[in-house]
């Protein structure tokens, strides 16, 4: 049984047990309704306290200017690079992928 009490989720109205570890801080429900919720409650606080954030000419200027100077910035996606670990990786004999850093061709018992 958990320790901690149950709560009532102020998205979805449902009783539900936090997580025991995060309880001090957990008011929505694992849902992914709530969840939703959740974060678009923390969105609207945040810019209840700081509703200037990111906004105004000097920022619209800074992030034009910047676009400017990147162009094709977003147009690039994501780049391969030989140091992922996957293309550090090799295969060894019995077919399970080892990173080729840690494995120096020793056996696995050392």
């Amino acid at each position: 049984m958990p320790k901690t009490a149950m709560r009532k989720c102020p998205s979805c109205t449902e009783w539900f047990y936090p997580d025991r570890y995060n309880a001090y801080q957990q008011t929505y429900c694992t849902k992914p309704r709530c969840q939703a919720a959740s974060r678009q409650a923390s969105r609207e606080k945040r810019s209840a306290k700081n509703p200037d954030h990111f906004r105004g000419t000097w920022n619209v200027e800074r992030v034009q200017q910047w676009c400017r100077e990147h162009p094709g910035y977003w147009r690039r996606g994501r780049r391969c690079s030989d140091t992922s670990l996957w293309r550090r990786s090799r295969k060894k004999g019995d077919g399970r992928f080892v990173n080729s850093y840690a494995y120096r061709g020793r056996s696995a018992a050392g």
